[in-house]
């Protein structure tokens, strides 16, 4: 059970930090496109 608790760990893991990068790609597009209006 700590076996699977840790490789959850690391996919949670894993998962916030794709997150965290698609949510600063969209935040680059956003303000790209709100700067050109």
């Amino acid at each position: 059970m700590g076996r699977s608790v840790g490789l959850e760990g690391v996919v949670v893991a894993k998962l916030k930090k794709s997150v965290k990068e698609v949510n600063h790609v969209l935040r680059c597009v956003f303000e790209k496109n709100t700067f050109q209006r």
